[in-house]
């Protein structure tokens, strides 16, 4: 009984003292780790905190601003039906198919255009679309070289545009995004070049002074948090040689 209680006061000031560190972490940076990989324990934390601070990789805690979300016109659907009315009808197992095309076509254009999102921030442009396969791309505004408004005979009669993305260092040819219906897709098209041009002057005037201040700062809050880490694994290893 006395051995069980020495060994609880022998917890007490341990856990306490775990608890101070983790309140110590949590108030120095916030956003540098998440409570699950707290979680994990010291010992996997520790390696991840020692590599990013030896390698100069710094944590990106700055949260996106949205700008403006795109809006789809609803007429993208008949275009995309009579799109795929043309096509069976142009190909002679097509033919029987249109009776069934028109009907299951409704739906899945629907489906499709509810699915469909574009998202513009202050630092990149966020696409998600696709039913059965989800596709999401964030593309940095500062990778996009050139965006390309397409708009055919059928997409001039329902007022609609297709508007393409490219970016440097993509493979292939093409755009490595192509949305169609976006509404006003002209005054989109202008608010992302703008939106990049914004971002590419303010990284030009930005001294580099400034840079190296700001990733000597996160080093050392980086380092405070490794070494705290550290003691809390020092007080767990001589808890349990005890």
């Amino acid at each position: 009984m006395g051995e069980f209680r020495r060994a609880q006061a022998g917890v007490g000031p341990t856990i306490r003292g775990m608890e101070s560190e983790c309140l110590t972490i949590r108030r120095s940076w916030r956003h540098a780790l998440s409570w699950p990989l707290l979680a994990q324990g010291p010992r996997q934390v520790i390696p991840q905190l020692c590599g990013n601070v030896s390698s100069g990789r710094i944590w990106n805690m700055t949260e996106e601003t949205q700008i403006r979300s795109a809006e789809f016109n609803s007429r993208v659907c008949t275009y995309w039906l009579l799109s795929g009315a043309l096509i069976c009808t142009c190909t002679i197992i097509g033919i029987p198919l249109l009776l069934l095309w028109f009907p299951i076509g409704l739906v899945f254009t629907k489906r499709y255009l509810d699915r469909m999102e574009c998202l513009l921030t202050d630092k990149a442009l966020k696409v998600r679309k696709g039913i059965f396969v989800r596709i999401e791309k964030t593309i940095p505004l500062d990778k996009i070289t050139d965006m390309g408004m397409v708009q055919g005979p059928i997409m001039r009669y329902f007022d609609l545009h297709k508007l393409t993305i490219e970016t440097a260092g993509q493979s292939g040819q093409g755009a490595l995004v192509s949305l169609t219906g976006i509404r006003d897709a002209k005054s989109f098209r202008e608010a992302v070049l703008n939106q990049r041009e914004v971002n590419t002057a303010k990284s030009s005037h930005t001294p580099p002074e400034a840079g190296r201040h700001e990733s000597s700062d996160a080093s050392s809050l980086l380092s405070e948090i490794r070494d705290s880490l550290l003691r809390i694994e020092v007080k767990l290893d001589g808890k349990s040689e005890n």
